[in-house]
């Protein structure tokens, strides 16, 4: 008999593009891949390093990449997540004052403790 396990917790669905990842994932494997290429091409072709310190040398480099297409935070992906830091440095504070009674209750009014 053929038995077929289903996901019930739709929070942790991930939908399967390629291999287990997502497409966001894949094209940030794409664009890691191509920016280790280019680092490794101007490394070797252009400022004839050797062989073995270009490739490590354009690692660090596909990094931050990785890190844009692959690490959410609070289900922030790293674009928005940044846009909103921006946002919120861009706002000035609301600053709140405070109408209410400061009187105290033996005197009839609101108090605050």
């Amino acid at each position: 008999m053929l038995e077929i396990k289903i996901n019930y917790d739709i929070e942790h669905f991930k939908p399967d593009f390629f291999k287990g990842f997502t497409a966001k994932e894949t094209a940030g494997l794409g664009c890691a891949v191509a920016v280790i290429l280019a680092s490794f091409s101007g490394l070797y072709f252009i400022a004839k390093l050797p062989l073995i310190i270009s490739i490590i040398t354009g690692i660090p480099f596909a990094v931050p990449v990785l890190l844009v297409f692959f690490v959410d935070f609070n289900r922030l992906s790293a674009g928005r997540l940044l846009k909103k830091g921006l946002e919120a440095i861009k706002h000035k504070p609301i600053v709140y004052q405070c109408t209410e009674s400061t009187r105290s209750k033996e005197e009839g009014g609101g108090y605050l403790e």
